[in-house]
């Protein structure tokens, strides 16, 4: 949304700028929350479905946001959705590797998931900022360049389930400090905009 956060400003002049601005930034908290989530899901639902969930709201939130582009509460919900969509995938690509990579293999794959990552950050950002050259809501149809990652996840993802804690060899407990850490960044990450 970076490309039209002017644009959003100006639209929205009843509204502070930082309440604006700030829906750029709610996906990501979004995104905090969904992918501590998904990591519960991964052992109750299968993967497949898990991917396919995430790719839809994706969808759901692009097309939201595209439709009701004259509302910013609204726009809220569906930007929700995003964040939703993206806790859902990016956790889920990281356990694919983990479960269906050698070690051998992971680090070669976790270095393309990355590059990938970023190439696709790029992708958006111009694909976002020539769709608003259009309009400024336009800008809202670039993550449907999810589709076909969507069919990928359908043609190619297992459809099993992960295991569940307590079946797992060794329990592994998060520092509180990690905890700590999240909450900070999404603190800076919002005052940075």
């Amino acid at each position: 949304m970076s490309p039209i956060i002017g644009d959003l400003v100006a639209e929205f002049s009843s509204y502070s700028s930082s309440t604006c601005k700030m829906l750029m930034t709610f996906p990501n908290l979004v995104v905090v929350i969904m992918s501590i989530v998904t990591g519960k899901l991964d052992s109750c639902m299968p993967r497949k479905q898990i991917g396919i969930i995430g790719c839809i709201s994706v969808i759901i939130g692009s097309l939201g946001l595209f439709t009701f582009h004259t509302s910013l509460m609204i726009m809220y919900i569906f930007a929700g959705f995003i964040g939703i969509g993206v806790g859902m995938i990016l956790p889920l690509a990281a356990t694919l590797i983990s479960v269906y990579f050698t070690e051998d293999q992971q680090g070669q794959v976790y270095g393309l998931q990355n590059s990938f990552a970023s190439l696709g950050g790029v992708i958006l950002n111009l694909l976002g900022g020539t769709l608003a050259g259009i309009a400024w809501y336009f800008d809202f149809l670039a993550p449907l360049i999810i589709i076909p990652g969507l069919i990928m996840i359908v043609m190619n993802v297992p459809n099993e389930k992960g295991i569940k804690a307590d079946e797992s060899k060794e329990k592994v407990k998060i520092p509180h400090i990690v905890y700590l850490y999240v909450v900070l960044s999404n603190f800076l990450q919002y005052y940075a905009y």
